[in-house]
């Protein structure tokens, strides 16, 4: 059954400069989907009403051991964080919606890192740790994030990502996804076996359309 998708509350537009001197503009949204209130950071290199269509877009969960332990050669969520907002910068234009309660695909942060102790003890991928943990391995449906993006009235984006789930989940709601632009760390063998893990258990695209 679909549940209701509510727009809470939001402000954008909020003037914000990083520790690297760059400028950028954020923003958040409390969305509630059923009985559930979560919310949203946006994160943008220029005002709203200077974004140009197609517009560069991440949809991005939050990855606290990579980005508070100063990365992660367990996954490339910092680096594509990183990247994403570094492409965005050079563009002056383009979108992040980070979500802060999707951390382990959605199904928190104890059993992320209990994942962590499964795959070295067990010698198993990501998808196959959290089944054994008895957990859906990526229950993310992205209803919010896409809420977002029609609120905002957004109608054809370049979506950076690996993950066939979240264009999916854009294009659902009517918003036309251009290009598919993947992020691959080619140069870091342990990293590139990653990518092609998650490339076979959760059908990730590692190539350009």
């Amino acid at each position: 059954m679909t549940k209701n998708v509510l727009i809470k509350d939001k402000i954008l537009d909020v003037p914000f400069e990083n520790q690297r001197r760059q400028h950028l503009f954020i923003g958040a949204y409390t969305i509630s989907v059923g009985d559930k209130s979560e919310d949203y950071l946006l994160i943008y290199p220029t005002l709203q009403e200077e974004w140009k269509e197609p517009l560069p877009l991440r949809l991005h969960s939050a990855c606290m051991t990579s980005e508070i332990c100063g990365g992660s050669r367990r996954c490339d969520c910092k680096w594509q964080l990183d990247f994403a907002l570094n492409y965005m910068l050079k563009l002056n234009n383009g979108l992040i919606i980070y979500a802060p309660s999707e951390a382990g695909r959605g199904q928190g942060l104890t059993n992320k890192v209990k994942s962590f102790k499964i795959m070295d003890d067990k010698r198993v991928g990501s998808k196959e740790a959290f089944i054994m943990l008895g957990v859906d391995p990526d229950p993310r449906t992205y209803v919010a994030q896409a809420a977002i993006l029609k609120d905002l009235g957004i109608v054809r984006v370049r979506l950076i990502t690996n993950n066939p789930d979240k264009a999916e989940a854009v294009r659902k709601v009517g918003i036309e996804v251009v290009e598919w632009i993947p992020v691959v760390q080619d140069d870091d063998p342990k990293m590139r076996a990653y990518l092609e893990m998650k490339a076979k258990e959760f059908g990730h695209k590692l190539t350009r359309d």
